[in-house]
C-alpha cells in the first residue's frame, strides 16, 4: 500500500471494476452515518494529501500515534522512534522493565506484572511490524488507528477470519469491543473462522508477506464483505451477491488505545468503496431482517480463548431467546436510519428496546 494512494477516495484498479451497483439512496444513507468520521476530513484535505506523499511525513504521523499509544513507556528511557526504539540514558530500559516485572511478580501483584509485561511485548511487537511496513514502502498514514474506528471496519466488512499467535494468552480484540459492537460482531461471526478457512479474493504478494511477518506478533483478522458465508452458516435463503476487497487488521494484547490497519487487497488505501461496503451490509440486514429475527443465538459463543453469552447482560433470557426478542437487527437498522449507527455501536451497555 503506497502512501500516495492511501488517501485517495476514488476507486482504482481491478478490485473496483465491474462491481454490483449500490443505489444512490443507500449510498447517501451510508454517508449520513459518516463512516470513518474525521479521517475523511484528512483524506479530503489537499495540504494533508500533498504532505503525505512524502514517506518521511507518513512515518512521522504514524510515529505520533505510536508515541501516544505508548506514552506510559517513555518514563523507562525509550527513544520512541518505532524504527529503532533506542536508549536515551545509561541503563538498558528493556532490562529495567524486565526487573520491575519480576519484582511485581515476587510481590504477588500478578495483574500488575502481567499488564506491564503485555505493554513491553506490545512495544516490541508493534515497533517490529511498523518497521517492516516502513522499510518495504507499505506504511500508510492510518496504519495505527484509535479503537473507536474499529466499528466502522466491522460494519463495512463484518465477516472475519482470524489468526492468533500461540504466545498471546490475552487478546486485545475482545477488550476492544463495547457491548453493542460485541453483539454486532458475534452476530456475523457465530463461530470462529480461522485463516485456514479463508476462501476468497487472492491475497496480494506484498500483503502475504505482511501476514507472514505480523502473524508472529499479533492477532490478525481478515475482514471481508462475504455475506454468502454468513448465509451458508444460517441456511438463509437466496445468496447475496458479495462485494470484494478485504482488509487486514492487527490486534495486540498490550495495545490500550489503538489497532493496526495492515493493508487492503486492492492496495488503494482504506477509503475507496468504504461507503458502498457500509451500505451493502445494512441493505443485507434490511432484506433478510424477517428471516434473521426468527433465529436463536447460541447460548454461548466460543471465540478464540474467549466465551460470551448472549444473556450475560440480560440474565432473564435463555438459549430459547430469538433475535427478535433482542430487537436484532432492528436496533442497528433504526440507529442507521437515524444517522448514528457508529455512535450506537460504541454503546457501553446492552439495553433492550423491545420487551420480551
Amino acid at each position: 500500500m503506497k502512501s500516495n494512494l492511501s488517501l485517495s477516495t476514488e476507486n482504482h484498479g481491478v478490485f473496483c471494476q465491474s462491481l454490483k451497483e449500490i443505489d444512490s439512496g443507500s449510498l447517501n444513507l451510508a454517508k449520513m452515518n459518516q463512516p470513518l468520521g474525521k479521517l475523511n476530513q484528512f483524506a479530503n484535505d489537499q495540504h494533508f494529501k500533498e504532505t503525505m506523499k512524502n514517506p518521511d511525513s507518513v512515518k512521522k504521523l504514524v510515529n505520533k500515534v505510536f508515541i501516544n499509544e505508548f506514552e506510559d513507556m517513555q518514563e523507562w528511557g525509550f527513544d520512541m522512534d518505532f524504527t529503532k526504539i533506542s536508549v536515551k540514558r545509561g541503563d538498558n530500559p528493556f532490562n529495567q522493565v524486565d526487573n520491575r516485572i519480576k519484582e511485581l511478580s515476587r510481590a504477588g501483584l500478578r495483574k500488575s506484572s502481567e499488564g506491564l509485561s503485555d505493554r513491553l511485548t506490545a512495544l516490541k511487537d508493534v515497533s517490529h511490524t511498523l518497521t517492516y511496513l516502513h522499510d518495504n514502502d507499505l506504511l500508510h498514514p492510518f496504519t495505527m488507528l484509535p479503537k473507536q474506528y474499529l466499528a466502522d471496519f466491522l460494519v463495512a466488512a463484518p465477516i472475519t477470519f482470524n489468526s492468533l499467535p500461540a504466545k498471546h494468552k490475552r487478546d486485545s480484540f475482545r477488550n476492544s469491543l463495547p457491548d453493542e459492537l460485541e453483539y454486532f460482531f458475534h452476530f456475523f461471526n457465530p463461530s470462529i473462522r480461522t485463516f485456514e478457512d479463508y476462501i476468497g479474493d487472492e491475497i496480494p504478494n506484498d500483503l502475504l508477506n505482511v501476514v507472514n511477518i505480523a502473524k508472529n506478533y499479533h492477532h490478525l483478522m481478515i475482514c471481508t464483505p462475504y455475506f454468502q458465508l454468513f448465509q451458508e452458516e444460517w441456511a438463509n435463503g437466496k445468496l447475496w451477491r458479495d462485494l470484494i476487497d478485504p482488509f487486514l487488521l492487527g490486534f495486540n494484547g498490550g495495545l490500550k488505545k489503538t489497532f493496526l490497519v495492515l493493508g487492503r487487497w486492492s492496495d488503494n488505501g482504506i477509503f475507496p468503496l468504504f461507503n458502498e461496503m457500509v451500505a451493502d451490509t445494512m441493505n443485507f440486514l434490511t432484506q433478510f431482517r424477517n428471516k434473521i429475527a426468527k433465529f436463536r443465538p447460541s447460548y454461548t459463543i466460543n471465540f478464540l480463548d474467549y466465551k460470551i453469552s448472549w444473556r450475560d447482560k440480560q440474565s432473564r433470557f435463555n438459549d430459547q431467546t430469538s433475535f427478535k426478542e433482542l430487537n436484532i437487527p432492528d436496533r442497528w437498522l433504526n440507529a442507521y436510519k437515524d444517522g448514528y449507527l457508529f455512535n450506537f455501536l460504541q454503546s457501553k451497555t446492552f439495553e433492550l428496546t423491545t420487551a420480551p
